[in-house]
């Protein structure tokens, strides 16, 4: 489990008006770690913090609301079987909206679309279940939701937890992955391990228009 820390500056559309600070975490849970979100939101001066596996069971879990700051929302989406669950956590404005995504059968994912000097951009944070495993259908639907993205947005950010070994190149889940970002144009920004056994399974992608800047990995210390 570890934290991703990215920073997305616009290079095409404005240069450094759309300077976005990004975290994101697979939580394996959110129970008795809302201090943490909260905290590391606080210290790290976050504009989006992202998470996947919250595991939570409503919109308004209780955990998610003790994790927001003063300032911030959150939109999420969740399974009735709990399992799964993404989350953005976001600062409040009016130019901040909810992204209205469609149904992907092998992905979850919640997404928020945000104004900054009159430049738009989309956040999606995604999880795709290892359960499901890397199907031909999965592949469709990544390639599906780029290509709604880019039919809304110049700038685009997408981060979460794609299951696929994407560190072994050579394996053909992985392969059909780099094809997908290839095929939409889109760049994976994670080079480094993201998993104590040095897998790298997590995204941060990015179209042309934003250059994704200084990506850094942390191992949080949470009890």
């Amino acid at each position: 489990m570890s934290l991703i820390m990215a920073k997305c500056v616009s290079s095409l559309l404005c240069k450094s008006e759309l300077d976005m600070k990004i975290a994101y975490l697979n939580l394996r849970s959110a129970r008795k770690k809302s201090s943490y979100i909260r905290n590391t939101i606080m210290k790290d001066n976050l504009d989006y913090f992202c998470a996947t596996e919250t595991w939570h069971c409503q919109s308004d879990e209780p955990c998610l609301i003790a994790a927001t700051i003063h300032g911030f929302s959150y939109e999420e989406d969740y399974n009735d079987n709990c399992y799964g669950g993404v989350v953005v956590f976001h600062k409040q404005s009016p130019n901040t909206l909810k992204l209205n995504l469609p149904h992907y059968n092998t992905l979850q994912c919640v997404g928020v679309k945000s104004c900054t000097n009159s430049k738009e951009f989309a956040l999606v944070c995604l999880y795709h279940a290892p359960q499901g495993g890397a199907t031909a259908q999965f592949f469709t639907d990544i390639t599906n939701l780029f290509v709604f993205l880019k039919q809304h947005f110049k700038c685009i950010v997408v981060t979460g937890d794609l299951n696929v070994h994407l560190h072994t190149p050579t394996e053909q889940a992985a392969m059909h992955a780099f094809e997908v970002f290839l095929l939409t144009n889109m760049r994976q920004n994670v080079h480094l391990s993201t998993h104590r056994q040095g897998h790298i399974l997590d995204v941060v992608v990015s179209s042309e228009y934003c250059t994704i800047t200084g990506p850094s990995i942390h191992r949080p210390n949470m009890s």
